[in-house]
Formats: structure tokens, sequence, C-alpha cells
């Protein structure tokens, strides 16, 4: 696997995470609830919505458990692919500057093997 399919592959719970978020905020909007609506085709209902947040939520959790077991104890894929950090939080973290975050970084995703 190349780096940028690597990359990609361990983006999966970010890709995840932000699907659970937008639904959920969705679903927690005020405009979320409208009695007054007609039930159409086009619109989901309110449970349908939820079931899709909660869906969203169980890949969520999976992408999460899958990239940690694979990743391991690296702190800088950690940050990256789990915590969400940018490269520049990453660097005033661990009191690196970015080009050795990236040095890093290119190494351990040189190492990993993903099956």
């Amino acid at each position: 696997m190349t780096r940028k399919e690597k990359i990609e592959y361990l983006s999966k719970y970010i890709k995840a995470k932000r699907k659970y978020d937008c639904l959920d905020t969705q679903l927690k909007s005020a405009s979320s609830i409208n009695y007054d609506q007609v039930k159409s085709t086009f619109h989901k209902s309110l449970a349908e919505r939820i079931h899709d947040r909660d869906r969203a939520h169980e890949d969520m959790i999976r992408a999460y458990i899958e990239i940690d077991s694979l990743i391991g104890d690296d702190m800088i894929l950690g940050y990256l692919f789990l915590l969400c950090y940018p490269i520049e939080d990453i660097a005033k973290t661990l009191n690196m500057t970015k080009n050795n975050v990236r040095k890093q970084l290119y190494n351990a995703l040189d190492k990993l093997e993903i099956k």
C-alpha cells in the first residue's frame, strides 16, 4: 500500500466522525422536528433520521477501534487520525517542528502494515 492509500484508509474514522457529527447536528437543530410538515417520500421521518444517526455512530465506533488497533502506540498517528489534530497542533503539543512531525509521520506510515 502506498502512503496515500494508507492515509486514505486511516482517515476512515475521521470521515465516519464527520458523518455522525453532521447527522447529530441536523437532528438536534430546531427545524428537525416539524409537526406541521406532511409526511412525504422526499423527507425522512424523525425515527428514520435517528436510526441513520445511530448507525453512523456505530460505524464511527467500529472505525475508531479498527484504526486504534492498527496504529497502536504511535503518538503522531494517534493525534492525526484518532484525535483529528492538524499537523500544526501536533507540533505544538509534542514541542516539535512541523517538518519533524511530517518526517516522523512518513516514517510511521512506511512502517505501518495494513492487511
